[in-house]
């Protein structure tokens, strides 16, 4: 069946990407990075996914996914912890935060030359952006080695 992913299935395979491929990376640490791949679009699941075509300034885009995340999150003991981490992932400061945002852009790639094959979209202008976003090794033997 030919769909867009929802933010769920994204975020799924971020994860499981993540999982894959943090084990090359023992400079990190595997369960933050699996966490905040869990989370890093927790916001967007309940204020949808906006694009820069939106045209929503970025604080905007990010106040609204953090008040999405504080109501989620806040509600259980372990909530803080984890909000910590979806803060972590936003400012974007930490080798683990930006291993995943590399591993959201991967998971982007894929995605996009998936679609192409279907027939849905042109995956160029989203392949040549998660090129240029990618710079681990690792990851970028990923990007050569996919085929469908």
């Amino acid at each position: 069946m030919e769909r867009c992913e929802s933010v769920a299935d994204h975020s799924f395979l971020t994860a499981f990407l993540s999982m894959l491929l943090v084990q090359d990376r023992s400079d990190l640490d595997a369960l933050k990075v699996l966490q905040m791949a869990l989370l890093h679009d927790l916001g967007e699941a309940y204020v949808g996914d906006i694009t820069p075509n939106d045209n929503v300034p970025s604080d905007v885009k990010v106040s609204r996914e953090r008040e999405a995340v504080i109501s989620v999150l806040d509600k259980y003991k372990s909530g803080k912890k984890f909000i910590v981490v979806w803060e972590e992932y936003i400012e974007q400061i930490t080798p683990e935060a930006k291993f995943v945002k590399e591993i959201d852009r991967l998971e982007l790639f894929f995605q996009s030359t998936i679609y192409e094959k279907q027939g849905l979209v042109d995956s160029n202008p989203f392949v040549e952006y998660a090129k240029k976003s990618i710079v681990s090794d690792n990851l970028i033997k990923e990007l050569e080695g996919f085929k469908l």
